[in-house]
């Protein structure tokens, strides 16, 4: 029979040998090959029809700030986007909805922006089609000079990307030079 003595150095030393064997000291990967393959896919749209308005830029604008009613009708310019008029300080036709937003903005711009007027216009109590005009303290519109124009409803305390806001081109030319359209 064995010993306590020689059975405690025997389990001493066969404990390091047995977890030696089943636990192994050092991890070692296991390198498995890999095969990534490009595949083509073909995305196919589901037929539900168009969307009921759409913009450019892959976004869907409908014209309106974010707490708004979304059962009326949004924000609109009420002329072309291009436009040609004899005034120094041209008027721009709107559609201003009920809304959450507190001023309507204006800005003009020459293509090298020398020009560049930006404004504020106080919202009316009640929605409706209105004229707003370029203000009399803004430079006069030069002549044969091509401006881009931006109208938008201010929705928060600053101008925010996603507030409604349309743009276009308008040209001062003199009474010969009107297109009638």
């Amino acid at each position: 029979m064995t010993s306590p003595k020689t059975f405690l150095l025997l389990s001493l030393f066969s404990v390091p040998l047995l977890s030696e064997s089943l636990f192994p000291s050092r991890l070692e990967a296991q390198n498995a090959s890999l095969e990534i393959q490009l595949v083509d896919t073909l995305f196919v749209p589901p037929n539900n029809g168009t969307p009921h308005s759409t913009v450019g830029g892959a976004s869907r604008d409908s014209k309106r700030c974010v707490a708004d009613d979304l059962d009326r009708p949004g924000f609109s310019v009420l002329m072309p986007q291009t436009i040609q008029t004899e005034a120094e300080h041209p008027t721009f036709a709107v559609y201003i909805p009920k809304t959450v937003a507190t001023k309507l903005f204006i800005t003009v711009r020459d293509a090298t922006e020398e020009y560049d007027y930006h404004g504020e216009v106080a919202m009316p109590d009640t929605p409706g089609k209105f004229q707003v005009r370029l203000s009399s303290d803004a430079p006069a519109l030069e002549p044969n000079q091509t401006y881009r124009w931006s109208l938008g409803l201010k929705c928060q305390q600053t101008i925010d990307p996603s507030d409604p806001t349309f743009h276009g081109t308008i040209q001062r030319v003199d009474s010969s030079q009107v297109s009638s359209r």
